[in-house]
């Protein structure tokens, strides 16, 4: 009988379905520090203006335009980071944007806005991992060309939030918000950007 119940325990803690909680952690654990996951992303919608202390978006820089509503596109990578922070990722991002023109005359001059930050993301958790939820804070470099020579460029301190879905494996579709105040540089109109993403998971081994 004793030789039955040593075969028992055996089995159980030889089976990897029997293993203790703790084990399974500690498996999972180094697995995790056993590589990063890079995250590859791109995104595109509306860009909205939003009047600042020295800027006004409605009919800037002239009186002949109304450059409050274009749009964006932005490209970008962040890596997680290893465990005990892998609910921290950082990277980098840059997106390209312009506001749409209230007049079709050929002379009018579009104008175009720039941010080039890195970011630190936070993951939010969700039980269901086909999820993914996170916001984010950034700092960076923020231009805008206005046109007729008009220009600015100063810092930026842009705000996010995200939340999509894993249609296929690792491929994530969602829908992002990130607000862009435009600081020093002598001012400008702010931005903020509602728009949708896709995102790529890969991990890479250290």
């Amino acid at each position: 009988m004793k030789q039955l119940i040593c075969l028992l325990c055996f089995i159980m803690l030889s089976v990897p379905g029997f293993a203790s909680a703790e084990e399974r952690v500690e498996a999972h654990t180094e697995t995790e520090a056993s590589s990063l996951t890079l995250r590859l992303e791109a995104a595109f919608g509306l860009q909205h203006c939003i009047n600042s202390d020295t800027g006004v978006c409605t009919r800037y820089p002239t009186s002949f335009e109304s450059q409050d509503t274009g749009a964006y596109g932005r490209i970008g990578a962040t890596l997680r980071l290893p465990a005990p922070l892998s609910f921290l990722s950082g990277g980098l991002l840059l997106d390209l944007g312009g506001f749409s023109l209230g007049t079709r005359r050929l002379t009018s001059s579009a104008s175009v806005a720039m941010h080039l930050y890195g970011i630190l993301r936070v993951d939010i958790p969700i039980e269901d991992e086909r999820y993914e939820a996170n916001i984010g804070l950034g700092f960076g470099l923020a231009h805008w060309s206005a046109g007729y020579g008009l220009s600015w460029t100063g810092m930026t301190i842009p705000v996010s939030v995200a939340m999509g879905y894993e249609v296929i494996d690792d491929l994530f579709i969602g829908g992002e918000v990130t607000f862009y105040p435009h600081i020093a540089g002598g001012g400008a109109p702010h931005s903020i950007q509602y728009g949708v993403y896709a995102a790529y998971r890969l991990d890479v081994p250290l």
